[in-house]
């Protein structure tokens, strides 16, 4: 009689065993999975022009965090290149962004940062720049350090339309250290020891700029 009993004790000791060391691989499988990515932030350099009509550098941040499709834009109201105008451009930019990564942005908090010196003039050539900072940020890849690019947005297809003062602003970018200077189609200039680039759409741009 007891050796029935014995080969259930065995048979009970082995499922148990068996469920234990299944358990133990899932949790540690559980343990080694990579967290999700919930926050990446791109910065950018942004060609501008102060008040007597120099070439300027301001520079945008972008940050992309898990959310509720809020987009958040820092204003002050003593900086002019955060105006009215900037403001319309970083609107459009986040629609060709969108449109051009396919993200859910319902899903997807947007902030936008701008830090410019104080006589920089505000309009619409960050538009370029900043729905290429707002592509890197949904999909976390990294930009070029050596390449900045100057355009306003023509539509939300992501067309890149001419923007004015593109020597003085080439002149900032060279004296600023970088190497290449992305300007719209047409509005190439000279600038000894800077790279310039005629480009029509953001995706063209996005492409030369991204590591």
């Amino acid at each position: 009689m007891r050796k029935p009993f014995v080969l259930i004790l065995l048979l009970c000791a082995a499922v148990a065993l068996a469920v234990a060391y299944q358990y133990a691989e899932n949790n540690a499988a559980r343990n080694e999975a990579p967290a999700l990515r919930t926050s990446y932030t791109v910065t950018l350099g942004l060609p501008a022009v102060d008040l007597e009509g120099a070439g300027a550098l301001a520079t945008l941040a972008v940050t992309v965090t898990d959310g509720d499709g809020s987009v958040f834009v820092r204003f002050d109201s003593s900086k002019p290149l955060i105006n009215t105008e900037t403001q319309s451009s970083l609107r459009l930019a986040l629609d060709v962004a969108e449109r051009l990564t396919k993200e859910n942005l319902s899903k997807k908090n947007i902030y936008y940062s701008i830090t410019a010196p104080s006589d920089a003039v505000g309009g619409h050539s960050a538009g370029a720049a900043a729905a290429i900072a707002t592509i890197a940020a949904l999909r976390g890849e990294e930009l070029k350090n050596d390449t900045l690019v100057t355009g306003k947005l023509g539509s939300g297809e992501g067309s890149i339309a001419q923007v004015g003062r593109v020597e003085e602003k080439a002149a900032a970018v060279k004296t600023a250290g970088y190497t290449t200077f992305l300007v719209p189609k047409g509005e190439g200039v000279e600038e000894d020891g800077l790279r310039v680039v005629e480009v029509s759409t953001v995706a063209e741009a996005y492409a030369l700029m991204r590591k």
